[in-house]
This record gives C-alpha cells, sequence and structure tokens, in this order.
C-alpha cells in the first residue's frame, strides 16, 4: 500500500491547522516599525491619508478634518499622546488584549483621545511604519489592520 494518500492527508491536516491558528492569532502590523523610536517633534505637523487630514499640535491637541467631497467639511479636536512602546501582544489577566500608552519624547505610536461628540469616524492608535519615509497607518491589536490608509507628513 503507497503512503502517497496517507502524507496527502497529514499535509492537509497540517494546512488546516495553521490557517486556523493564523486566523485565531493576533494580526501582524502592515509594516516593521521604524529602527529608532519616533521623536515628538517629528509628529507634530500635517498630515494626509485617504479624506482625512490631522493636525497634530505642539501643545497635545489635534484637529481632524474629513472631505468627503459633499461640500461639508467635517472636523474634530481632542487631544493626542504618544506612546512609547506598541504592545503587540499584550495581554490582561482577563485573556482580552489591553494596551496601556505610556506617554513619551520618542515612540512607536500615537494614541488620540477622540472627543464626546466627535463627528467623524477615526482609529485610535496609529503606528508609525518603518520604511524610508515615516508614515502613520491605524491599527486595532484586537483585528490587525485597522483601515488600509497610510497618513504621509504634509508639511
Amino acid at each position: 500500500m503507497s503512503s502517497q494518500p496517507h502524507r496527502g492527508r497529514l499535509v492537509a491536516a497540517a494546512a488546516s491547522l495553521l490557517a486556523v491558528a493564523l486566523a485565531c492569532g493576533v494580526a501582524a502590523p502592515h509594516e516593521d516599525p521604524p529602527p529608532e523610536r519616533v521623536a515628538y517633534e517629528s509628529v507634530v505637523g500635517t498630515w494626509k491619508g485617504g479624506l482625512h487630514t490631522i493636525e497634530f499640535h505642539d501643545d497635545g491637541t489635534y484637529t481632524l478634518t474629513n472631505d468627503s467631497g459633499n461640500f461639508i467639511l467635517l472636523e474634530d479636536q481632542g487631544i493626542w499622546t504618544l506612546c512609547e512602546d506598541y504592545p503587540y501582544e499584550a495581554f490582561s489577566d482577563g485573556g482580552s488584549i489591553s494596551i496601556d500608552c505610556v506617554e513619551a519624547e520618542t515612540g512607536e505610536w500615537v494614541q488620540i483621545h477622540r472627543p464626546v461628540d466627535q463627528t467623524i469616524d477615526f482609529p485610535l492608535e496609529l503606528i508609525f511604519t518603518g520604511d524610508k519615509e515615516l508614515k502613520l497607518y491605524a491599527y486595532n491589536i484586537d483585528t490587525g489592520v485597522d483601515r488600509d490608509i497610510f497618513y504621509h507628513k504634509a508639511d
């Protein structure tokens, strides 16, 4: 009796297990973080991506605008924080993923503190990419990439 059918079933079973494991695991970030943490001063300024423009002000506030093209320009304002290390796999005691922002002068991600009366649906976490140009993108530790939009510094 040939071992080929048996081997084929083993390969199929292993592939199925791998797919389930990957689906249940924490999704990897879109790109690697920068080799060094990003300075607070490098975040301050105007960033653009998709329909959104976000201005990070030196005083820790931000202005977010959304140009939907319907002759209505939406705007939100709030507070932002530069955070040290992004916890790609930080689980709380209850088994759920938790994110604690440790405020820093240099960091790997930006936490957005939304106003109660927000008008724009925007992610709470933006992480930096590590390629040639500094970029931000939305990342949710529970689900992975929140939106496939990169924010580029415009100034």
